[in-house]
């Protein structure tokens, strides 16, 4: 294992009046939920999971994200990158372009520009936003879902040259392809970059289906020589057996 790498999800951030309104944002993405609702999400996730420490996830700035109810949060988002993608073009017009200014900003004939500032802070406020946004309802296999009850946490990669947000639907289905047909493509070399790596210490516990699979676990970790491309020690080894426990046992005991 070499660590956790992101790719490209599809986030929809649709609403009445533009039905289609979506991007794609490169993440890892992250469920905080108790073991004693892991049987809720069988059906949805599968029955195997690696949890990782809260303090793991803080020390790699990965954050819990907010669930929108409300369409009026999601028409503001929309408002909001319009208005950015505004002031962008008139910065085009005025001698600049997306990620610098040539002239002078203070207030002039452009006052709202000096008041935006630049792009590179506009862009940078709604990476923050649209990236950390889920709606409160979802659909999986055609049933509708409350995303709410996941508790995601969610790791961003930057928006730059070579991991670009796809801003919209359309550029999210070129990028991604026919969904019947092919598979999500597979990361680029600049997202295994930004992979995040850890150790046996941040591993909080590992999930195995039933109680029979925990001593192939048990070998497989055995013969290990490394986790996410970091040495593991017998020590860790030792510590991480401690840390299976099968969704047979959680279903009967939690």
């Amino acid at each position: 294992m070499e660590g956790l790498i992101p790719n490209y999800c599809y986030e929809d951030l649709s609403y009445k009046r533009n039905p289609d309104r979506g991007i794609g944002v490169p993440m890892v993405s992250f469920c905080d939920i108790p073991l004693s609702k892991t049987n809720l999400f069988v059906e949805r996730y599968g029955k195997y999971a690696i949890g990782l420490t809260k303090e793991w996830a803080e020390d790699k700035r990965i954050n819990p994200i907010l669930y929108a109810k409300d369409e009026n949060i999601l028409i503001s988002l929309s408002f909001q990158k319009a208005i950015e993608k505004r002031f962008a073009d008139e910065l085009k017009q005025h001698g600049g372009d997306e990620r610098r200014v040539t002239f002078d900003l203070t207030p002039g004939p452009k006052p709202q520009i000096a008041a935006f500032v630049n792009r590179i802070n506009a862009h940078s406020a709604n990476q923050s936003i649209h990236g950390m946004i889920k709606k409160y309802y979802g659909e999986y296999d055609g049933n509708i879902q409350i995303n709410y009850e996941e508790n995601e946490w969610r790791y961003l990669v930057e928006d730059t040259e070579s991991t670009p947000w796809f801003w919209d639907k359309a550029g999210y289905d070129e990028w991604r392809g026919n969904r019947s047909t092919t598979h999500k493509p597979k990361p680029n070399e600049a997202l295994i970059r930004e992979k995040l790596r850890f150790t046996a210490q941040d591993v909080a516990f590992i999930i195995v289906s039933k109680e029979v699979e925990i001593s192939h676990m048990v070998n497989f970790i055995s013969r290990m020589e490394r986790i996410a491309n970091t040495e593991i020690s017998e020590g860790d080894k030792l510590m991480l057996y401690t840390r299976i426990i099968s969704l047979e046992r959680i279903q009967k005991d939690f």
